[in-house]
């Protein structure tokens, strides 16, 4: 087969016809094994192209899988027990999950290594309708007779009334699309879609368009609104974005694509990006312009990059076990972080830089029960029901935080070590938050569970209004009013753009903004005074800041586009270098002298130089900060407890 760049992807298959070999663009070559005389045509084994057995096969005299290995030596076994309905998977531990199964074979039951059972139900349809957990908390669903979701009610336990579970609610076109979402809250979202089904645009339960969209007579997009803008969509003839121009018709966007369809330019605010890709697809350099460029290096047919070279960033190398979960890091600064995994493909230990250890024990359900710091000694426990819930919480000096859960499975109180209890209670769009002493918070959310309102326990409260009703329209970043907890109010007003055009402050004095292209240009104080915002270099970077009296602050960048210079209203600069972890390693100031900063392998600061001499910074054998030496010979210790809390802070003047 040959791709639309030229290059070749090969199959090979053997007399009886199975598939043996596929050598892809690269010539990489993954085989594919046979290896079972009574079941000729059974795969057996694959050997990826590094010559690894990626997966392995065994089967029993029925001819059905009982164990598959991975290229890490995981594996799990399949027991099966058709008589009764019954499968077993046993993970690399030998911690088994059974699964019992219905005549049309639906899973009916699940019963995990510790004995917790899950129960299902089904319609004739096979639709899953009701669910137990191990915790007897039931969720039920119903379908429509083309197999539409039409209702979800949210875990809770049988005694909670009917009238006040949790339910949501689906209708759909005769299409199956969705055309309305009702929320528990009653609050909902309407879709609507043209002849030929594409969806039109979507809209909250009073009518406002959340998004809008038009088409080509192939179905492509051509332009999409939302609250604040609209673009337009130039396509070629396979349906790929050529231009994408703003709602004043102008270009904010092109793009040319390789004869793979894959992005080969990218120009925006008149830099452009050009991207290359090898014979398998993926990326390999990304040059933004400007000498900012970021260049990936693979593993044979790896698609996940192992080495990253960027002048902004550095060189960094990740490195991928047999079955292509991560192994570690080598950091830009040459030390490496490293992960390893159980038997059963868990994370289980990472080692830092440094060489500290922390690992993760976990129990036969696959729970993370415990965390252990080596460097401190530390150890964290957990222990959950049966639902897989957190139950309590044990730290390194054995005390105990508990937790318990109500009927939908919402938690209910936090207790903690000194048998101190936090109280939390719900209804449909708030929670009250009940303190040890019984002072209450209560946290109210409309309809669309935008939080709307905070009352305190004092009785002030503090309210909040948005531009939008939904979170889809993200309503928290919007805000049209505040009021606080003393009855004063902000207010908030943006343009059609959704930048902030004007803010209030609480004596109702007026800040006004203003911008060029996506950039804030101005702003302007009650009193007049007028800040001004430069974006003079070709990356965008903010260049200048002039203040009212004409007087400006200007920032330089260098190669890496890091900040390099920055000249002060005064005259005086302050030039900076940094170290290939992008790390400042000099300042310098006209009026200042030069201040160097070096790093430990962890990349905590190490020591610190200006002109007042030399500071050093200690760290013990976990990392904290273990003291200060300062050049005046001033001294400052700390010790911490197992949990890294400071227990005791030492001042002394150096012999």
């Amino acid at each position: 087969m040959t791709d639309p760049m030229g290059n070749v992807i090969r199959y090979d298959y053997d007399v009886a016809g199975d598939l043996v070999k596929v050598t892809d663009q690269e010539e990489n070559e993954t085989d594919y094994i046979y290896d079972e005389p009574s079941r000729p045509h059974y795969l057996t084994e694959i050997i990826d192209p590094l010559d690894r057995p990626a997966v392995r096969t065994g089967y029993d005299d029925q001819g059905r899988l009982v164990k598959l290995t991975n290229a890490d030596g995981e594996f799990v076994d399949y027991i099966y027990d058709p008589e009764n309905s019954l499968e077993t998977i046993k993970d690399g531990l030998g911690n088994p999950t059974t699964y019992e199964y219905d005549p049309r074979g639906n899973i009916v039951q699940q019963i995990d290594a510790l004995g917790n059972k899950s129960f299902a139900e089904y319609d004739d349809n096979n639709n899953l309708t009701k669910l137990t957990d191990p915790n007897g908390l039931i969720s039920r669903s119903t379908f429509d007779q083309s197999r539409n979701l039409t209702s979800l009610q949210i875990p809770a336990s049988p005694e909670v009334d009917h009238t006040d579970l949790d339910v949501s609610y689906y209708t759909y076109n005769n299409l199956s699309q969705l055309t309305n979402l009702v929320l528990p809250t009653g609050a909902n979202f309407k879709m609507t879609y043209d002849l030929k089904g594409n969806l039109l645009d979507m809209r909250d339960g009073i009518g406002n368009i959340i998004q809008s969209f038009t088409y080509s007579q192939f179905g492509d997009t051509t332009s999409e609104s939302d609250a604040f803008d609209s673009y337009t969509y130039i396509l070629d003839d396979t349906g790929n974005i050529l231009e994408i121009q703003d709602k004043l018709s102008n270009i904010v966007t092109s793009i040319s694509y390789d004869d793979n369809n894959q992005i080969k330019t990218f120009m925006e605010e008149e830099v452009t990006s050009r991207f290359g890709y090898d014979r398998l697809g993926r990326e390999v350099s990304a040059d933004f312009g400007n000498g900012i460029f970021v260049n990936y290096e693979y593993e044979v047919d790896r698609d996940d990059w192992t080495i990253l070279e960027a002048p902004t960033i550095g060189h960094l190398e990740r490195h991928f076990t047999n079955n292509d979960k991560l192994g570690g890091w080598t950091l830009v600064d040459g030390g490496n972080l490293t992960f390893t995994y159980d038997e059963v493909g868990r994370w289980e230990q990472q080692i830092d830089p440094s060489g500290r250890v922390l690992k993760s024990h976990y129990d036969p359900a696959g729970r993370l029960i415990q965390v252990t710091d080596f460097s401190t000694g530390a150890v964290t426990t957990r222990l959950y029901d049966a639902g897989g819930r957190l139950k309590e919480e044990i730290d390194a000096f054995d005390h105990s935080t508990q937790y318990t859960y109500d009927n939908k499975g919402r938690l209910r109180t936090v207790t903690n070590g000194r048998d101190k209890t936090t109280t939390y209670s719900y209804t449909d769009t708030s929670v009250t938050i009940t303190d040890p002493v019984q002072r209450r918070t209560t946290v109210v959310s409309s309809d669309y569970y935008v939080p709307v309102q905070m009352r305190y326990p004092d009785g002030t409260q503090k309210q909040v209004q948005y531009l939008f009703t939904n979170n889809l329209q993200e309503a928290n970043t919007y805000p049209v009013r505040l009021i606080d907890r003393g009855g004063r109010d902000r207010s908030f007003d943006y343009d059609t753009f959704g930048r902030l055009k004007t803010a209030t402050d609480l004596g109702s004095s007026l800040y006004t903004f203003d911008y060029v292209n996506n950039g804030l240009s101005q702003s302007s104080s009650p009193l007049g005074e007028t800040l001004g915002y430069a974006y003079e270099d070709t990356l965008r970077n903010l260049t200048r800041i002039t203040y009212g009296d004409g007087r400006s602050r200007v920032y330089a960048y260098g190669s890496d586009n890091r900040l390099a210079t920055v000249t002060l209203p005064s005259g005086e600069t302050l030039n900076y270098t940094y170290n290939s972890a992008g790390q400042e390693e000099t300042r310098t100031a006209t009026q200042g002298g030069i201040t160097t900063t070096t790093y430990t392998a962890d990349g905590n600061v190490d020591t610190m130089t200006d002109s007042t001499g030399l500071t050093q910074y200690l760290y013990d054998s976990a990392g904290r900060l273990a003291g200060i030496d300062y050049p005046s010979g001033q001294r400052i210790h700390y010790d911490y407890d197992v949990l890294s809390r400071v227990e005791k802070v030492i001042t002394q003047a150096m012999k």
